[in-house]
């Protein structure tokens, strides 16, 4: 078995290394969610200059990373929203997406700071 292609591991909030891999991110995000295929680099600032991250209300191991206007233009006022699953010792980047805001139902995990 051929190991899975790693496009980026970065550190998330919390120091914990976090990965998207090429397959997930051509055959899930790219396919389900088109509007993203421009912004891979957004991905990566919304899991380092995030502004809230909330728990799944599907699974206690999966936050949702929202980051505001983190595009010009037409995708400017929505929020770019990562969704990573974690294991013990590191995170993997399950789907990333464009929403008008964060979802209701799910735990608050983390807010920015208001300066």
């Amino acid at each position: 078995m051929r190991a899975k292609e790693i496009l980026f591991t970065i550190p998330d909030k919390d120091g914990t290394p976090t990965t998207l891999t090429r397959e997930r991110w051509e055959s899930h995000i790219l396919v389900g969610h088109p509007a993203m295929a421009k912004h891979l680099e957004a991905i990566k600032v919304a899991i380092n200059a995030l502004d809230d991250i909330l728990q799944s209300d599907k699974r206690a191991d999966t936050n949702l990373f929202y980051r505001l206007g983190v595009t010009e233009g037409k995708y400017s006022n929505l929020y770019r929203v990562v969704v990573i699953r974690y294991t013990a010792s590191e995170g993997f980047v399950r789907t990333a997406y464009l929403a008008l805001k964060p979802i209701a139902g799910g735990e608050v995990v983390w807010i920015k700071p208001k300066l």
